[in-house]
């Protein structure tokens, strides 16, 4: 007969409330983590016990005065002379394994936490973002863009044969007695400006450690800027990003609800020096082909709010 023995392990959120974070700050998480807990730990220790009862009997048969000594040896005299002893033998096995949490799980159980203690800002609406103040912890969902430079780097690499081909074509019937080697020369030296600025713009967003993502706050006219880090919004991680909706969780730096204030997307590294008119005057000239191409706006207008996120999720 086995007997199981286990301590109950207290589920510390609903399976409504687990949730799957594509995107993590996991030193910022663990710094929350650490502050509420008084620390914290990637391992826990669990033990199982588990009781095995084992029972004997013995007989023999007896005569004359022996209930006494009987007695003594713990046997039970029957009334046909018999003499019968039972043993119970307990048995005990102890388990012991370690759970190890991982940075999903950890999330999950600050996320619940911090709802519990109503914490958290979910902000659906103008009037909720009017509420919110620099160093707030906001909840809000909607859907992710790329960061705007990443857009028109890899639009340019992706069509700058047929930029090249449009000049040549230009070159051409401006001046039908050029050669052909004569036209691509020229094409080439026309379009090797426009090369080197992409490439220093290319360079510049992959090299930056902080990626701003303009996101679009679900069933409201609010617009966030996610000051993600680079080190953990990976490839993987953008690509997971498209065409869905997804939660944020993260500690505002600005807001802004008054209107005609505008929150630029393109303020780092050499980028940021250039300023976002000549920005939109290189995106425009790309524009300005008969190739069609969606260019993305560099900057956010009001309102808007800036964050820093901890984790993006689903």
């Amino acid at each position: 007969m086995f007997k199981r023995k286990k301590k109950p392990i207290e589920s510390v959120c609903r399976v409504a409330d687990l949730v799957h974070p594509t995107y993590l700050n996991t030193p910022m998480l663990i710094n929350f983590l650490a502050s509420i807990d008084d620390g914290v730990s990637f391992s826990s220790d669990v033990a199982q016990k588990y009781d095995r009862i084992r029972k004997t009997t013995g007989e023999g048969t007896a005569s004359g005065a022996v209930p006494s000594v009987a007695s003594l040896l713990g046997l039970n005299l029957s009334a046909s002379g018999k003499l019968s002893h039972e043993r119970n033998n307990q048995e005990t096995t102890e388990s012991k394994f370690v759970r190890q949490h991982t940075a999903a799980s950890l999330f999950n159980r600050l996320r619940t936490t911090l709802d519990k203690a109503k914490l958290i800002k979910v902000v659906t609406s103008i009037e909720d973002l009017q509420k919110v103040q620099p160093g707030a912890l906001i909840e809000c969902a909607g859907v992710i863009e790329k960061n705007p430079m990443d857009v028109v780097a890899d639009l340019y690499e992706d069509a700058r044969p047929y930029f090249l081909q449009q000049k040549r074509m230009e070159i051409r019937k401006d001046d039908e007695s050029l050669s052909e080697d004569e036209v691509r020369e020229e094409a080439d030296r026309e379009i090797i400006d426009m090369d080197e600025i992409f490439k220093v713009v290319a360079e510049d967003v992959r090299k930056s450690k902080v990626v701003d993502l303009p996101m679009t706050i679900a069933g409201v006219q609010i617009r966030a800027v996610l000051a993600a880090s680079r080190e953990y919004f990976t490839d993987e991680v953008e690509a997971s990003l498209l065409g869905g909706e997804f939660k944020v969780l993260g500690k505002v730096t600005r807001a802004e609800v008054v209107e005609g204030k505008k929150l630029t997307t393109v303020r780092r590294g050499v980028i940021g020096l250039i300023g976002e008119e000549r920005l939109e005057l290189l995106m425009n000239s790309m524009a300005n082909t008969d190739i069609e191409l969606k260019i993305p706006e560099v900057a956010v207008k009001s309102p808007w709010v800036q964050i820093v996120p901890l984790a993006i999720y689903i």
